[in-house]
């Protein structure tokens, strides 16, 4: 019989979910990350399973896709290291969450549909505002100027991060009856 989950599984789940976008930029992040999941596999219970993805794809890719984590030699070990964020290609930011900043790029880029690329906004004591429309270069070196990093940097995080952010920007919200599942799931714990 499925009980469902437990709710140190519940919690360790969104743990992952948070230490996974951290892990990207900061190896402390993927440490923790592989400390749990050492302690999944000692007790037996199942991981939660952002955990359980973020390791499955880290060995499917270093052992099938090599190059993709390590162009240089195409070695499976340091490709793995890699894929796992322990070790990086780039330097990474410490803590930096490469997501943010592509979200940051993309608000900084958003076209303004119904004003040619410039808006300019005239406040009561006469005082103008201009807002344009960032281009990619413009946005990364606002962002880089923002989160401490290069623009190169900026421009690899929103590169490597657009699809994803597209995915939670153009997500439905939830439904009363989704509403409704998690405050179940809440009052069970």
């Amino acid at each position: 019989m499925n009980k469902g989950i437990s709710k140190v599984q519940f919690f360790d789940g969104v743990t992952a979910e948070d230490l996974i976008q951290r892990a990207r930029g900061d190896s402390d992040a993927a440490k923790e990350l592989l400390i749990m999941a050492a302690k999944y596999i000692r007790t037996g219970e199942p991981m939660p399973a952002p955990l359980r993805e973020y390791l499955a794809d880290a060995f499917e890719m270093a052992v099938n896709k090599p190059a993709a984590y390590d162009p240089h030699k195409c070695d499976t070990g340091n490709a793995l290291l890699t894929a796992l964020h322990l070790k990086y290609n780039h330097r990474p930011t410490t803590g930096m969450n490469p997501l943010t900043v592509c979200a940051f790029m993309f608000d900084e880029m958003v076209y303004l549909e119904e004003f040619d690329k410039t808006l300019i906004l005239t406040f009561e004591d006469g005082q103008t505002l201009e807002i344009r429309q960032a281009s990619q270069t413009e946005a990364a070196k606002r962002a880089a100027e923002k989160f401490g990093i290069s623009t190169t940097t900026a421009k690899r995080y929103y590169r490597e991060n657009i699809d994803e952010y597209m995915k939670l920007y153009t997500a439905d919200p939830p439904d009363n009856a989704e509403i409704k599942w998690l405050a179940d799931k809440q009052e069970e714990f």
